[in-house]
């Protein structure tokens, strides 16, 4: 998922600890998965979620509901919700996209963009 831009709080609830808020902001070209990736392992997370981002992404790989494979999109797209679960030891990420025409795809975030 190669990003145009991209803003995102993430929160992370630890059980000893109230509620984290992050920021992180993407600058264009940066992978949107490594980045976040990247960001769980520099703040250590084990149990955060995406509260909310804004943004665009110019490549995006999602898999649509009950389909064993995902599509690859290379096109300009704004990012309409960006959800889920992130960690040290993965992501699990729910992602809504409109294109230029308006027309929105979602389904859930892969890797392989």
């Amino acid at each position: 998922m190669t990003g145009s831009h991209l803003s995102a709080t993430v929160g992370d609830s630890r059980a000893s600890e109230s509620l984290r808020l992050l920021a992180l902001r993407l600058r264009p070209g940066q992978d949107l998965r490594q980045s976040l990736h990247d960001f769980a392992v520099q703040h250590q997370l084990k149990a955060a979620f995406i509260l909310s981002a804004v943004g665009s992404l110019r490549q995006a790989a999602i898999r649509f509901a009950d389909q064993p494979e995902h599509r690859l999109y290379t096109q300009k797209f704004e990012i309409i919700s960006l959800q889920g679960m992130l960690s040290i030891y993965g992501m699990h990420l729910h992602l809504s996209l409109a294109d230029a025409a308006g027309k929105v795809r979602g389904g859930i975030s892969v890797g392989d963009a």
